[in-house]
Formats: structure tokens, sequence, C-alpha cells
């Protein structure tokens, strides 16, 4: 133990009288592999030997080694006749194969803490403070932050860390942390050790082009101008208005401009056109039914016609609330704070409190704690004991001693949980204590879940929905998948992520203007590139625009718009492309809808013109756009307005926005 509480750096191998279970072997046993689901971390374990997955009990584990079968895996008297070691060298058969070479830094670390009588902990009340990661030439070095009373020290683990890079195109990395620098891009270098994870950018620039140039006025621009002169990248140019104005129109409005709307787009100054339409369209009431959906699907909302009445109704009580949210522009805690009540459809979308407290995790927070429910997370903080706590938050209220139900209707906390059910230890037997999710390290956290969600000091709820409104107006999100916010899943650009969040915090947590800042930037208004590849690195950084698909509910509410019939006319689009490809093609309701009487198709030949007029009626009201040469000769030879109002609506153009 360091004396001092200044800290002291220890070497990397530690003397033996310094080794122990929690900070040397258990680390050493995961790096290894024994302790994973395919080997004595199995469900039953191997061999008659069973250690906990990922080493997440470690008493549990020492007594398997130490005490299990009357101490037999260890011999304290002749260390090298311990099975603990034979097995791994292959001495004696092993089912694992050979794990462990003979005097090697993983052999000595072995003996030596079987020498020094095998114990558990050297320093009781030590835990692992921090764990931080630096490079060092071209290799990675973990260091480990031990406290405990009055003292620190920091040892170099990186001989027991495990490592690994988010991108092996970029850099590599081995076992022992020596790092191998293999192609241009980004990526994150991570070191893993006692639960903990730490991580290193490794950035190479793009030497084939040259850095971007362009100016930016606004916060995300800014970012986004520094970040692509960081990796190398130069930006597409602006896209063509008329392809900028569809864009915006299908994503806030879910249907494509009208002729009027497009000369009103084109009659406008270069300057101001845009954000004139962003204007217009946030205060249409499309764009108040088009985020009320975009609600519902981040709130997993799922509309069940064979459910109950009642869950029905509660479904859609939950999605009359979100309309008004989404007409009020009100701030977004003001609808967390009105769907978080236990009783409320939210909530009661799920019966088990487990499964309540990982949606909240997983749409409010944007994290993943549905792995803590049978183990402790492998890449993330999450243990089980946190999840267990965290969903004894979220129990339904409990009978009454009088008759009826309590009044309460508060999270369960500490304070109010006799009012509720209680989860119980599946071992103990014991009621679990409601606890909010650790995420504040050695700060008292708020007791009140509303609270909890939107404090800034962690921000996690400001960085998940700006993820998501992101990933619905650039098709994808900084953060991959949207609700997996880890340490070891870092955002594309974590510097436009924060100049979200402080544009989304300064405009009152409203998601308009976080809308509007985002649609009016230099990144949204960028062209697609018409070549673009998969995984190609211009849009991989968001340096061009990558087409992405309608949903199914947008491309739905867009043919019906350029028909002219009501939405409800055609049919709920299926899930599966190739079944949506059949149904625009070959469906009979929606051929009943081209053909229709009165729909717009039917006006427009009421109206006549030659068919070339028409051509292009249908181009603007479709693709919003005029038709090229190549396209006029070709469709203009047995012009038939609905065979080529078909084939423009199941065109890939039309279902993807460029």
């Amino acid at each position: 133990m360091a004396p001092s509480a200044g800290g002291s750096r220890t070497p990397s191998r530690p003397s033996a009288a310094r080794v122990d279970f929690v900070c040397d072997v258990l680390p050493l046993l995961q790096r290894q592999g024994c302790a994973s689901a395919y080997c004595h971390g199995a469900a039953t374990g191997q061999g008659g030997f069973k250690l906990s997955l990922f080493g997440s009990h470690p008493r549990a584990d020492y007594a398997a080694i130490a005490r299990a079968l009357g101490g037999r895996r260890l011999d304290l008297v002749a260390p090298d006749r311990s099975l603990l070691l034979q097995k791994p060298l292959r001495r004696i058969r092993h089912g694992g194969g050979r794990r462990l070479e003979e005097g090697s830094p993983e052999h000595a670390l072995l003996r030596a803490w079987i020498a020094v009588g095998a114990p558990f902990a050297c320093a009781p009340d030590e835990h692992l403070d921090e764990l931080s990661a630096r490079r060092s030439g071209d290799r990675l070095v973990a260091e480990a932050r031990f406290a405990d009373a009055g003292a620190v020290r920091v040892v170099d683990v990186s001989h027991l860390a495990l490592f690994s890079s988010s991108d092996d195109r970029v850099a590599r990395i081995d076992p022992g942390g020596n790092i191998t620098e293999v192609g241009p891009g980004e990526t994150f270098l991570f070191a893993r050790y006692g639960g903990r994870s730490a991580r290193v950018s490794v950035t190479r620039q793009f030497a084939d082009v040259a850095p971007d140039a362009g100016s930016a006025s606004a916060p995300l621009d800014e970012a986004f101008v520094t970040r692509l002169d960081q990796l190398g990248l130069t930006a597409a140019p602006q896209a063509p208005p008329e392809r900028l104005l569809r864009r915006l129109y299908l994503d806030l409005a879910g249907m494509p401009p009208s002729d009027q709307a497009r000369q009103r787009f084109l009659a406008r100054p270069a300057a101001t056109r845009v954000q004139a339409t962003v204007d217009e369209l946030l205060a249409s009431p499309a764009f108040t039914e088009v985020l009320s959906r975009r609600l519902a699907t981040w709130l997993e909302l799922q509309d069940d016609e064979t459910a109950p009445a009642p869950r029905r109704a509660r479904v859609q009580a939950l999605r009359a609330r979100l309309a008004s949210f989404a007409a009020s522009d009100a701030p977004w805690p003001q609808l967390t704070r009105a769907i978080l009540d236990l009783d409320g459809p939210f909530l009661q979308q799920h019966e088990d409190p487990r499964d309540r407290a990982e949606l909240v995790a997983r749409s409010l927070l944007g994290v993943r704690v549905g792995c803590a429910r049978c183990h402790d997370h492998p890449h993330d903080r999450w243990r089980q004991r946190d999840h267990l706590a965290f969903a004894a938050c979220f129990t339904d209220k409990r009978p009454s001693p009088r008759g009826g139900m309590p009044a309460s209707t508060e999270m369960a906390m500490p304070s109010a949980a006799a009012a509720r059910g209680a989860l119980f230890d599946g071992d103990s037997g014991r009621p679990i204590a409601p606890r909010l999710l650790p995420l504040l390290e050695d700060v008292p956290a708020p007791t009140e879940l509303h609270s909890f969600l939107h404090d800034r000091r962690h921000d996690l709820a400001a960085r998940a929905l700006c993820n998501r409104v992101f990933a619905w107006l650039l098709g994808r999100g900084l953060v991959e998948p949207l609700d997996d916010h880890r340490d070891t899943n870092p955002a594309v650009h974590e510097a436009w992520l924060d100049a979200l969040r402080a544009e989304f915090h300064v405009n009152g947590q409203r998601l308009r203007p976080l809308v509007a800042a985002i649609a009016t930037s230099r990144v949204y208004g960028l062209d697609s590139a018409g070549d673009e590849q998969v995984d190609d690195p211009r849009t991989r950084f968001f340096a061009w625009r990558a087409s992405k698909p309608l949903d199914p509910d947008t491309r739905r509410r867009a043919m019906a718009a350029v028909l002219g019939v009501a939405e409800s006319v055609l049919p709920a689009l299926p899930a599966s492309p190739l079944r949506r490809q059949l149904e625009v093609l070959d469906g009979e309701t929606f051929r009943h809808a081209l053909h229709a009487p009165d729909n717009a198709l039917a006006a427009l030949q009421a109206i006549g013109g030659t068919p070339r007029e028409q051509l292009d009626a249908l181009f603007a009201a479709c693709l919003s756009r005029a038709p090229t040469d190549d396209e006029r000769a070709a469709l203009l030879a047995g012009f038939d307005l609905h065979t080529c109002a078909s084939a423009l609506l199941a065109s890939r153009e039309f279902e993807f926005v460029r």
C-alpha cells in the first residue's frame, strides 16, 4: 500500500506480497477466457468447475477455487502441484487445452499468488477507483487507480487488461496492448479491467483528399468543419435546391412538396430559403403528426389490435398525450414527467418491473441494461445488482391493509417502497432496496426518477434524444445503435453530439429548435454521393450525405399525397422491403387508389395538357424535379399516365431520400 494520499506508481508486475485474487487473479482468468460463456463461465461450468460469467461474483469464484472440494485445486505448500496450474499447463489433461506457458508472466503471477497463501484481497477496504488508458509509443498502457481510507496507488495493469479496437481497419491491438496502425479513419482502442473501461482515440487522416475549407456560422457547423479538418476529408457541396426541398418536406411533413411549395422555395433568396421553409414546416400540423409518430417509435409504443381492450385504451391514451405534446412545443422533461407515472400507459406496457426498468433505460437514457438481468454486463458498467435494484423502482402498488390501493403514485424509492410490492434477491430471499442506476461516480444521485433522468451531470437523456433526432433527419445516428450509449461505443463525432446537446439546453430542451438547428445546418444540406459504396468513408463520417429509405409509414403517407387520396385508403405497408415493393407494384388496394375516379391523376387528366406536360407534373409531384431528356424520351413513347405514375411510385428514387 502506498503511504501517500497523492498516489504512487508501481511496476506492472506486482511483487509477490501484493498479489491477490481480486486485483490480479480474477482479471487474469477473465483475460485468459476461463470465465467466458464457452469455458468455466458457462451456466453449468466445465468439468465440474464453475466460475461466474465474466468474473461477476468474485467471492463465489474465490470459493470455487480456494475452498470447494476441500481446497484441492490449490496446494499452498507446494504451489507447482496445484490443479489451478497443472491443468492449464497441460501437465494434467485439460479439456480447455493449454492456457498457460511454462515460465510466462501469467504462470508466474498465479504461482506467486498461491505461494503467498492465495489471499482474496490484500487490503480489505481497497477498491478500484478509476481505470485510465494512455498511448506510449506503439503500446496502450492501462493504469488502475486503487484507493482506500487515506491512501491511493496507481498500478500498471496492462498485463491483466483486455484490449480491443473499435475499427481494425484503422488500427489493431493485440492482447499485449501492441498497436498496429493500418489505414485512414478513426478508431478507439479500449482497455477493460475490473469491470471498468478506458479508451484512447487513434485518428489517421485521409491523405488523398484536402481538408475542408468551408465556413462555419453555427456551433454545429463549426464542430463539423473542425472534425473534417482533423480527418482530412472534404465536405460535399450543398445539395441542389429541389433535392433539398424534397428532403425537408419528407423529413418534416412526411410527404413530397406540392408544386406551389416548390415554386415558392425556388423564388426565395438562396440565403434564406431553407430557414424560411423549415420555419413554415415546423409550424404546420403535418410536422406535429410526424413528430408524434416519431415519439411513439422512440418510446416503443406499439399498436396491437389483438391486445385486450384495456391495453388498447392505454395505448390510445398515450398516443393522444404524445400528440398534445408534439403540438405544444413544451420542454422534453415535461413529457417525461407526464409519462413516468407507474400507473400510466407508458410503463403499463409491461407487467414485469424488470421490463419497465429496461424500457426506461433504453428509450429515455439510451442505455442497454438488459444484459445485467442475467449477469454483469460484459461491455458496460452495469452489474446484476444494479439491474435488480433499478427494477425494484418500478414495482406495482400492493393492496392496502384496509382494502383498496395506496394513494401514492411516487416511484418506489426507499421512502415510498412500503406502499409498493417488492422484488426479492434470488439467492438470499431478501427484498431488494430500490436504487437508481449508478450513473454518477462518488456523487449522491437524486432519489426521484425524473430528476435522475435529467441530471445534467451525466446528461444521458439529452444525449440520447439529440442522437435520435439526428438519426431521424440524417438517416443514421452519431451513436449506433441508438439505445447503446456506453463508453465502449462512442459517437462518430463526439463534438457534434456535444454541440447538439448545448443547442438543446440553450433552447429550453424543446424539440422544435433542435430540429431546426439540424435541418438548417451545413451537415443536413450536403449533397449525396451518386457512387456511394457500402461503408464509404465519405458517408461514414457524414462528409457526404447518404441516401436513406423512407420508413413504411412515411412512404405510405407520401404515396397518398401524390395520389390525392386519404392515407387510410392505402394499406399499411409491410416491414419487409420485398413484400412492400410487391404491394406497391401489384397490390389490389393500391391499384384501386391509383385508378380512383376522384384522385389527383384523374384531376390531371381532366385538366388536359400534352403528355409532356403531364409527365413533368408527375415528376414534380413524385420526385420534386423535372425529368431528364433521356427519361422524357423513354417515357413519352407510348405514354400512359397511370402506368407512369405507378412506375415512379415504385422507383428507388421515390423510396429513398437523397
